[in-house]
């Protein structure tokens, strides 16, 4: 037989054995070793630059090991030195690079050297010196003098007419409370302090604090300031109408008493009642006389009166500037909400912002004018350089003295910018200054004063004249707080100061060392200084503002510094705050929106984090303490409401500075308590009455008439929490922002926000007797089972 011959399609095979075909593709293009193209040669064919350099490899590998460079990641440069680092050009590339999520201030390299450095609110801010000055700070907040950068707080202008700023200010500040339009700060000799809500929504939708000041006009030198102790005389108003009713009480018993002497003094007045018609009888030309006197000037005032008002009306239609320091974290948010309104129903208002133009520091103790005293050196603005080298500072001193003597005998004289900060220096306290006054100054580089002679001075006593001193304290004028850093154009002309190298240059030349009149081209910048007063009897917190342009910050910081005033940062600046018994914003403001961005509250969250890492077995279990909110104030379990609901609250502010007992709400028209029932807290102080502190998130409760029997018996007894019941059986009211042991007071302090519905309700504290004597109440720490007695007292704003 014949065998059959055998076809094969070639497609079909290599379709049908297309598996093997890839499987030995793959194993042909697989890597059986890990070295690189260059490391398969030979040893005395390899070279060191192969590994970076491809023309060095033989042509048959280059290829290969063409694709090996690009599959390799980009190699790190190498670091720099620090000879590199530390040139000024590359210096100002890294800060820029750093500056990129946040803003600087102009003393943050300063403040980086010495403190420990966050990031809030945008900015990074310092936040506490890296040494122990808790008791320090306070050392030299009540005796010597604290110094604190504030550049943070934004500047806005408002250019408009003067009555279309009050109506807008109407709008987004609360009724019953001095505003803008007040008289004592309307002529721009003073600093005021308002709150700011959104449009038309008090007493919800707050926003924040902030501090305001008029431009200085020439045309306002005759307003006068009538109503500067306008709520002075309010709060004596009310309190003579409750003591009226007090006297009537008394009066009736005392009329009693009297009817029954009547009869006694009546033989004994009939004699009396002679001697005294023959005196009336000859005073009766002399008062006839004296009445046409007083008529005659009673006309003259009527017309005074007159000319004031009308005056008044024709300053209200003028263009005015006012400025408007706002906290840095919410200064967007308030910005925005302006332009909107602006836009609205004030179209003719402007707003600028100044937030890179103007630099602000707060210096707070009783040696701060001192320090003031000597470092600034008051220069007149059409001052003019002498070209003597023999010429010394002393000898602008000496003019001042000399024109003080001569001003001296004429009082109505006005004096000077110059001349009252010279008289200054016999002042002992400043608390005895006009408060929140403004002072411009046009002053001489702080770098050009030797430290070594200010640190001097600082210790000598000068003599006080008193009669710039009384007229000072009557009535500040207003034309002392004009100043060319309101104008544009001067700021940008201060910009261009002397280089620290150029002045180090002239110095050098110097025949005398304290010839600095005579350093060419100096530029002399324009401040303000303001006063600022506390509530607290014995002026604790007091101190100066200084407002200074841009690039001129750390050069007056310096000498600050170098003079021996002690720096702070946020923290220290919140103690001494806490001390005044004042709120410290944003963290003692449940109602603001930077509540939840402030500095305690992110450190309570810190603690939270570190609570939830720890072992169950190791850390404290706060829910059989009752403690339900240990780390953060949570205002629904006040108003018992469920978590699952917003946690929106108000604050009720209380301005007036009557008594706790006597003081009444006030709120706008067709509102009152009952519409705002259930959302809103109230601002009080708590002194711990013997022992505990009340910290920050304490919780505050109402005792019982069991606890007051007791604290009766022993004041000094603390009341144990029982270990078996589940629930807190006396009613949370309240928790507490800020407290620590207060030095001043010697005991514990804090500031804590209560529901305005248990304090002022019809069965609240203020309405029962039992609490009247000391406003007790019990606070208790989230960690602890013991409650601490503890009296309290309104915020006043």
């Amino acid at each position: 037989m014949q065998k059959q011959e055998t076809q094969i399609d070639v497609v079909e095979y290599v379709k049908l054995s297309s598996q093997t075909i890839t499987q030995l593709k793959n194993e042909i293009n697989k890597k059986h070793t890990t070295k690189l193209s260059w490391q398969t040669l030979p040893k005395h064919l390899r070279r060191r630059t192969m590994s970076h350099n491809i023309y060095k490899i033989p042509r048959r590998l280059r290829q290969k090991a063409q694709k090996e460079f690009e599959k390799q990641p980009p190699k790190k440069p190498k670091p720099r030195n620090r000879k590199q680092r530390r040139k000024p050009s590359q210096l100002i590339e890294e800060y820029t690079n750093r500056q990129k999520n946040k803003k600087w201030l102009e003393t943050h390299i300063w403040h980086s050297k010495r403190m420990k450095m966050q990031d809030l609110f945008g900015f990074r801010l310092a936040m506490n010196p890296t040494e122990k000055v808790l008791r320090a700070s306070h050392k030299f907040s009540s005796y010597s003098c604290t110094i604190f950068d504030k550049s943070f707080y934004t500047c806005f202008e408002l250019i408009g007419n003067q009555n279309q700023i009050f109506h807008l200010f109407s709008k987004i500040t609360p009724p019953f409370t001095s505003s803008v339009a007040n008289m004592m700060y309307l002529s721009g000799g003073r600093e005021g302090f308002c709150l700011i809500y959104y449009p038309d929504s008090f007493p919800s939708g707050f926003l924040c604090s902030c501090s305001f000041m008029w431009k200085f006009e020439e045309e306002n030198i005759g307003m006068e300031i009538e109503n500067q102790n306008q709520n002075e005389n309010q709060l004596e108003n009310e309190i003579e109408n409750q003591n009226e009713l007090e006297n009537q009480n008394e009066n009736q018993n005392e009329n009693q008493n009297e009817n029954q002497n009547e009869n006694q003094n009546e033989l004994e007045n009939q004699n009396i009642n002679q001697n005294i018609n023959q005196n009336i009888n000859q005073n009766i030309n002399q008062n006839q006389l004296e009445n046409q006197n007083i008529n005659q000037n009673e006309n003259q005032n009527q017309n005074e009166n007159q000319n004031q008002l009308e005056n008044q009306l024709e300053n209200q239609n003028k263009i005015r500037h006012l400025w408007i320091w706002i906290h840095g974290g919410i200064s967007e948010k308030v910005f925005q909400m302006f332009q909107e309104l602006i836009k609205k129903e004030f179209p003719e208002i402007s707003i600028k912002n100044l937030q890179n133009e103007l630099l602000r520091f707060n210096l707070t103790g009783p040696r701060s004018l001192s320090y003031l005293l000597t470092i600034l050196k008051p220069i007149k603005q059409n001052y003019q350089e002498n070209e003597n080298e023999n010429e010394n500072e002393n000898e602008n001193e000496n003019q001042l003295k000399n024109q003080l003597k001569n001003e001296n005998k004429n009082e109505n004289k006005k004096f000077s910018q110059e001349i009252i900060w010279e008289a200054l220096k016999g002042i002992q306290t400043q608390a005895s200054l006009p408060s929140s006054f403004i002072l411009g100054l046009t002053v001489l580089d702080p770098r050009l004063i030797s430290i070594k002679e200010a640190k001097k001075k600082r210790n000598q006593t000068f003599p006080l004249n008193q009669k710039i001193f009384h007229q000072i304290q009557k009535k500040w004028p207003s034309y002392l707080a004009q100043s060319p850093l309101w104008e544009e154009k001067e700021r940008e002309k201060m910009i261009k100061k002397l280089t620290e190298q150029k002045i180090s240059e002239q110095k050098s030349q110097l025949l005398f060392p304290f010839a600095t009149h005579s350093i060419k081209d100096q530029i002399n910048p324009h401040i303000l200084i303001i006063q600022k007063t506390t509530q607290v009897s014995s002026g604790y917190g007091s101190g100066f503002d200084i407002i200074v342009p841009k690039t001129w910050g750390v050069a007056f910081w310096r000498a600050l510094v170098f003079c021996g005033a002690m720096a702070l940062g946020m923290r220290d600046a919140h103690n001494i705050k806490t001390e005044q018994g004042s709120c410290f914003f944003p963290d003692d403001f449940p109602d603001s929106i930077l509540f939840t961005q402030s500095r305690s509250y992110i450190e309570d969250t810190q603690k939270e984090n570190k609570h939830n890492r720890t072992p169950i077995s190791k850390r404290t279990n706060f829910k059989k303490l009752n403690s339900l909110s240990p780390f953060h104030p949570n205002w629904n379990l006040i108003f018992q409401k469920e978590k699952n609901e917003e946690n929106s609250v108000f604050v009720y502010r209380i301005f007036s500075r009557l008594p706790a007992h006597q003081i009444t709400l006030k709120f706008p028209q067709n509102q009152d308590l009952l519409s705002f029932k259930g959302n809103g807290l109230v601002g009080i102080q708590v002194l711990a009455s013997n022992r505990g502190l009340p910290e920050r998130n304490a919780m505050i409760y109402i005792p019982e008439e069991e606890d007051l029997k007791k604290f009766k018996e022993n004041k000094q007894c603390l009341i144990q929490k029982s270990q078996k019941s589940q629930e807190p059986f006396r009613k949370l009211i309240g928790f507490i922002t800020s407290g620590r042991f207060s030095m001043s007071r010697g005991c514990g302090f804090g500031i804590g926000f209560c529901s305005l519905d248990e304090i002022f309700d019809k069965d609240g504290i203020l309405r029962k007797k039992k609490w009247i004597e000391n406003f007790l109440i019990l606070f208790r720490l989230p960690s602890s089972k013991i409650y601490h007695f503890g009296s309290f007292d309104f915020i006043r704003y």
